[in-house]
């Protein structure tokens, strides 16, 4: 079945995806799915994780139960699993029982955050050789890819938890690498806005504190900018209890002196911002 799925969208006869960098989604021939919710919501996110792998039954009654399951979870997880194969219709047969579990035979860039991943390799190999436009380009595609503020934003799993969390954290540092090449570039005036929302939602983030700080010391904004470290002191001691980390505290003391590797196209200021 799934070779012939394979080939079906290869000649663009069908196209069936799923996007879970934000709520729950999926597209048949880019129109939306109409999928279950509840238990059958975490269930279908469980399998999409794990695209091309086999689920235990076990797995899916502790992604919808928890450690404490109901007696007839097993007998639940089946009829949970013929409610998503019926919102799959005409391609329920993508989802299959196998070997005590299911599996969702698709292809793996059928699902969003394995697209996304994928970019976000190309885009860090593209930074590492010195394309930072090429990188931007690619950190951008990949941010595109969202269409939520947190992956998996509607599925309350246990199990998904993890899972969530790691993609979020893709997400975050794909941004400031994204960021860190339009510095290099010289787009300081260009990255400011975004950089006072984005440390805004995260006053705590000391490298985005450091991108705000070296985006105003190039804009001839000296003052603000230490003015934006020390803001950044006061929280940490009040917050966390600790003072900055050596990488803000050595962008500060260079911010002081005007030290020549802050200049736009110096490359030695890389570091200043990690």
């Amino acid at each position: 079945m799934k070779a012939n799925v394979v080939a079906d969208q290869a000649k663009g006869r069908l196209m069936l995806r799923f996007m879970i960098l934000g709520r729950v989604r999926g597209e048949a021939d880019e129109r939306p799915l109409k999928l279950p919710r509840g238990k059958a919501r975490m269930a279908l996110a469980t399998l999409v994780v794990n695209a091309g792998r086999i689920v235990p039954t076990e797995r899916l009654i502790e992604a919808m139960w928890g450690s404490d399951p109901i007696m007839t979870a097993r007998e639940q997880v089946h009829i949970r699993i013929s409610r998503l194969r019926r919102s799959l219709v005409p391609h329920q047969g993508l989802l299959n029982y196998t070997d005590g579990g299911y599996v969702l035979d698709l292809e793996k860039d059928a699902v969003d955050a394995n697209r996304f991943e994928r970019l976000l390799k190309r885009a860090d190999m593209a930074q590492q050789a010195g394309d930072q436009i090429e990188a931007i380009h690619l950190y951008r595609e990949a941010e595109g890819l969202w269409h939520g503020p947190t992956a998996l934003e509607d599925v309350d799993s246990a199990c998904l938890t993890s899972e969530a969390t790691r993609l979020n954290d893709l997400r975050r540092i794909s941004i400031m690498n994204r960021l860190d090449a339009e510095l290099s570039l010289g787009r300081h005036n260009q990255v400011l806005a975004e950089l006072r929302q984005r440390l805004n939602d995260s006053p705590l983030d000391e490298r985005l504190r450091s991108q705000l700080m070296l985006a105003l010391y190039r804009s001839g904004r000296q003052d603000f900018a230490l003015d934006v470290y020390h803001e950044g002191k006061s929280l940490l001691e009040e917050e966390l209890g600790q003072p900055p980390g050596p990488g803000l505290r050595r962008l500060h003391q260079k911010i002081i002196t005007q030290h020549v590797e802050l200049d736009p196209g110096n490359a030695a200021q890389s570091g200043a911002t990690r």
